[in-house]
């Protein structure tokens, strides 16, 4: 009798987590579908980049210092010739190793023109680590540039 009390116990605490974290689920999905993820082959770590955007036109992203170093502020400047974003969001995450939620917005300067920071978090096992800079750029339809980096003084990336 216990062994069934604790069985409905924990298929009613499974029901109840699943109650809560699927429509979170859901959201996330949904939103992840509606932004086209675009890799970018250009080099933050050399300079500023260009991307052409069906969407947007011209958008120029510049990141200093270029060398992102760990935990000091990260100058972030986007450019967007056609001024139909209504916000702009960068996260920076490890590629190889999660490092925990780290996103920022934007904030517009003026029409087309969108600067803010961000700081990649110190990682004790790994100095020079590869991070993924996602540059989200949300308006009625959506688009998210995504760029590899590496801290530290090295800038090749393998």
């Amino acid at each position: 009798m216990n062994i069934k009390r604790v069985i409905v116990v924990l298929l009613l605490m499974l029901l109840l987590v699943v109650i809560i974290l699927l429509p979170a689920y859901i959201k996330s999905n949904q939103s992840a579908e509606s932004i086209e993820v675009v890799e970018q082959t250009c080099r933050l770590n050399n300079g500023s980049c260009v991307h052409l955007s069906s969407r947007y036109g011209r958008v120029h992203v510049e990141i200093s210092p270029n060398n992102f170093p760990a935990f000091k502020p990260l100058s972030v400047a986007v450019t967007v010739e056609k001024p139909l974003v209504a916000d702009i969001r960068v996260s920076l995450q490890g590629k190889d190793m999660f490092m925990g939620p780290n996103s920022a917005s934007l904030t517009t300067m003026k029409q087309g023109e969108w600067v803010g920071t961000a700081t990649i978090p110190v990682c004790s096992v790994d100095a020079n680590m590869i991070w993924l800079v996602k540059l989200t750029l949300l308006g009625d339809e959506s688009e998210q540039l995504v760029f590899q980096v590496k801290s530290g003084s090295a800038t090749s990336i393998h």
